[in-house]
């Protein structure tokens, strides 16, 4: 009375449904690689926006410390003008004593 052609075998069965399951499984694993390739490719483009944005802020403050010397060596008050439209002030220090007396006392 065993068929064992058929599919009536309890073995049968649970081997398809295992197949199944592993195609399932196959398909769910490359629909989730697919989407970890996109965020790291969104991640990635994050990361490279940071590097620049580093790299631009250190050249912005380099400049605007070169605009401020020029303006507090040379009194331009247009830069001084631009400088504080963009809310950058600074104050001119008078020279010291030392330095006054020194430069004073030179023929």
């Amino acid at each position: 009375m065993n068929d064992a052609g058929g599919f009536k075998d309890v073995k049968v069965w649970i081997l398809l449904a295992l197949g199944v399951a592993a195609v399932v499984l196959l398909a769910l694993n490359v629909s989730l690689s697919g989407a970890n390739r996109a965020r790291l490719a969104e991640v990635t483009e994050r990361q490279a926006f940071i590097n620049d944005t580093i790299r631009l802020s250190s050249f912005s403050t380099q400049f605007i410390q070169s605009l401020a010397t020029l303006a507090a060596n040379t009194g331009d008050q247009a830069i001084r003008d631009v400088l504080a439209k963009h809310g950058v002030t600074f104050e001119v220090q008078p020279p010291a004593a030392s330095e006054a007396t020194a430069e004073e006392s030179k023929p």
